[in-house]
């Protein structure tokens, strides 16, 4: 019981590193995608940019598609442009600094 209760405490501590970095990135997403929103717009209506909002390009698969299209259910194409673009900086990073992820 005493080494559970060790564990434990050692958990909490790991757990509390890992927290810690997720709200620092969390001040800087959540404005960052408030303001995304803003000007992309609510499914397009109202927004503050209409330019950007009803700006067509062409993606692969999806073909044609403006910002607020949805690709994959409610999922619009500016989350995806911003899941894919934050997978490829992390990549980037991880191959520039020699990170290693996986458990060696």
């Amino acid at each position: 019981q005493e080494e559970q209760m060790d564990a434990m405490g050692d958990q909490l501590g790991m757990f509390k590193e890992q927290f810690r970095p997720m709200v620092w990135i969390m001040f800087l997403t959540i404005p960052a995608f408030l303001w995304m929103f803003w000007v992309i717009g609510y499914r397009g209506s109202d927004a503050a940019y209409p330019a950007v909002a009803a700006q067509e390009m062409i993606v692969p698969i999806a073909g044609t598609v403006t910002w607020d299209t949805g690709i994959v259910g409610p999922i619009q194409m500016w989350i995806l442009w911003y899941f894919l673009c934050s997978m490829a900086f992390t990549q980037l990073v991880q191959k520039s600094l020699n990170i290693q992820m996986s458990p060696s």
